[in-house]
């Protein structure tokens, strides 16, 4: 009987390897047992909201992810926010497992060089930190990765001439399409380049796009009809117009595009990333790709799905940009496993080069620290004590993207604080934002401003007044109320009976608020600092607040316990108000919110506020040392604030000195410095 053959018209390997279906359940099992059981920076909050409630998330809405979470949800283990994270750890679980059978059935023999190859290649996928940094959380990436792998295996092995490889593929991309659309795209371009290698039948082609078609228009029509049935969404998709602008996400179409660094650097930046993340040395086998027409067609798949990198901006940081590197890379380890086992066809020595597939991954993606900082409960314990400061029937307006997260979660997820109205300052000026808020008394829906003429600030403005002296107004930035209220936690709450100035130190939130910050001496601090940075951004922001209300003690104990800093100096600072101005904050750009050198340069202003110059210089010089140079930068703040403008001059001078770009900072130091 004739075996059956691949897009090249080579024969596939032999069926998938048992060792391939072990190794795909231990990487479940890793990935699950360091999954989140509490809130998650990012998005995962709305994610998880979707799914409970059966409503939309952020265009273009993932529905798929909302039917599956949802369906995942009815499993009694664990907490809710432990079973999404687990769906997204069987997801990548399922995706390497695909990875790695591809390879061994595009391989010419299925032998031992061939298996090898094909483990090294799932092991490989498993440990991308674009995998890996999104394998343990609520969301959708991986759930996207699985179907673009499977698609894969379809148009490499299953796509025989009327074949099913190319409906298979469709019907993925239908699915990656309702989860992620730009892991559709790179399916779309893989079936394209499928029809050039395999010339399939009219009928074969047509049947394929409509079969597509209805899987996509089937599960996208989840989301006008929820819609109708009063599930939350953010945005209205009950209309044509309303509903092609939920698909095409054109609230954040704004945040895709070039960035600073242009086209071409982003294109070069891109190219360093897939480059080292997927392991240069693999890049070096493309010339011995051609050597077959499958091989050919596996490099021509990973080279295509370099496009859906490149709609995003590259920024490390960001576990939901580097997720859009995903296909690429994975579809890049499959074609250079491929070839090695091509090799090893030809020299059984060439398959010892295939453990080294792992290595870029390994070396650069810090495995230890992502599967130990995925769960973070310390900010659980934040988001309990953010969601239960505000009183009842409270207006709750959050900045960050993990209050609000957090806030939906405890709602949606929980069923907590039904009573709060919640509102988003990113979202003041969305219409359906303000109907979410109907089920408050104080609001019936319609949007509400004040005569400011920036659009946001007058909608956050118009539901701070209309909820003011009626209930309890909390919000996380002290502008909003114009410094007016008693600070609890990390909110500042405007009471609606009283003047109020001062801190609750008996509220729960203060009592709790404590601990969270110490934890920040043992406890894992997330995927690129992202939980730590969260704390210490409350801490920071807390600053100011305290030392307006004569608690300078507290803000001290926070600022040293958040940045392991003993000072005697700050640990001498009492009640009283500061004598002096604190100088601006010279923040570090390569953090999202808060580095841990950014409260070292606040507690030296607040030195240099309190009457302590010296001291203040001396911690800023040891930071220097340290090589954060941007206590230069500090320096010459304090310093001008301090009447010193030729010092200033001087640390400013020093700073330059050692940075040829361009720096924000300096620009300001500059007008500060010249009056303007």
């Amino acid at each position: 009987m004739e075996r059956e053959r691949n897009l090249a018209g080579a024969p596939s390997g032999a069926s998938e390897a048992k060792e391939l279906r072990w190794l795909a359940l231990a990487i479940f099992a890793c990935f699950a047992l360091g999954a989140a059981g509490g809130p998650h920076p990012y998005d995962a909050g709305e994610l998880a909201g979707a799914a409970a409630m059966l409503g939309g998330s952020h265009g273009p809405g993932q529905p798929l992810h909302a039917l599956l979470g949802h369906a995942v949800l009815l499993v009694p283990l664990g907490s809710i926010a432990f079973r999404l994270s687990v769906l997204s750890s069987a997801a990548a679980a399922l995706a390497a497992w695909a990875a790695g059978h591809t390879t061994l059935a595009l391989a010419a023999r299925a032998d031992r060089g061939a298996r090898v190859a094909a483990m090294s290649v799932a092991i490989s996928v498993a440990l991308l930190p674009a995998v890996l940094r999104n394998a343990m959380r609520p969301e959708v990436y991986t759930s996207a990765l699985a179907c673009v792998m499977l698609g894969a295996w379809a148009l490499a092995v299953r796509s025989s001439r009327g074949g099913p490889g190319l409906r298979i593929a469709a019907v993925l991309g239908g699915l990656a399409f309702a989860l992620h659309p730009p892991h559709a795209l790179v399916l779309g371009a893989m079936g394209i380049v499928s029809c050039f290698l395999r010339r399939p039948t009219r009928r074969e082609l047509f049947g394929s796009i409509g079969l597509g078609l209805v899987v996509t228009l089937s599960i996208l029509a989840y989301l006008p009809i929820r819609a109708s049935a009063g599930a939350a969404m953010w945005g209205d998709p009950t209309t044509p117009s309303g509903l092609f602008a939920y698909l095409s996400g054109a609230a954040y179409r704004r945040n895709l595009g070039a960035g600073e660094a242009g086209r071409a650097g982003q294109l070069a930046l891109a190219l360093r990333y897939l480059a080292v993340e997927g392991g240069g040395a693999a890049l070096l086998l493309l010339p011995v790709a051609f050597a077959r027409r499958a091989l050919r067609g596996a490099w021509a798949f990973a080279l295509v799905a370099i496009a859906a990198a490149l709609l995003q901006p590259l920024e490390e940081r960001n576990p939901d940009n580097v997720a859009y590197f995903a296909p690429a890379l994975a579809l890049t380890l499959v074609a250079a496993g491929a070839t090695i086992a091509e090799l090893s066809a030809l020299r059984p020595n060439a398959a010892l080069a295939s453990p080294l597939l792992a290595l870029a991954p390994l070396a650069f993606g810090v495995i230890g620290g992502h599967l130990a900082s995925a769960d973070l409960p310390y900010l659980e314990t934040l988001a309990f004590e953010t969601v239960d400061a505000p009183g009842p029937r409270a207006l709750l307006v959050t900045r960050t993207d993990f209050v609000a997260g957090a806030a939906m979660m405890s709602r949606d997820v929980d069923g907590a604080r039904p009573d709060l109205a919640l509102f988003v300052e990113g979202l003041a000026t969305s219409s359906w934002h303000w109907r979410s808020l109907r089920g408050h008394p104080l609001f019936d829906g319609r949007p509400r401003r004040s005569g400011d003429p920036d659009p946001r600030v007058a909608f956050v403005e118009g539901a701070v007044e209309t909820a003011r002296g009626r209930v309890e107004v909390a919000v996380e930035e002290s502008a909003t109320l114009r410094g007016h209220g008693v600070v609890r936690g990390n909110l500042l709450v405007a009471l609606p009976t009283r003047a109020s100035g001062g801190v609750e130190p008996r509220s729960m939130a203060e009592r709790v608020l404590p601990a969270v910050v110490s934890s920040l001496a043992w406890a894992p601090p997330g995927d690129h600092e992202v939980g730590a940075q969260i704390v210490r951004f409350v801490v920071l922001a807390r600053t100011e607040l305290l030392f307006a209300r004569r608690a300078g003690d507290v803000a001290a104990r926070d600022l040293s316990v958040a940045s392991g800093t003993e000072l005697a100096g700050l640990r001498e600072i009492g009640r009283g108000p500061l004598p002096r101005r604190l100088a601006p904050l010279v923040r570090d750009p390569a953090y999202f919110l808060c580095s841990r050198e950014d409260l070292v340069r606040r507690a030296a202003t607040v030195l240099a506020a309190a009457g302590r110059p010296v001291e203040a210089a001396a911690v800023l010089g040891a930071q220097a040392a340290r090589g954060e140079d941007r206590a230069l930068l500090e320096l010459a703040w304090i310093q001008r604030e301090d009447g010193l403008s030729l010092a200033a001059r001087t640390s400013l001078d020093a700073y330059r000195a050692a940075h040829v770009d361009p720096d924000p900072e300096v620009g300001r130091l500059e007008e500060a410095l010249s009056g303007r």
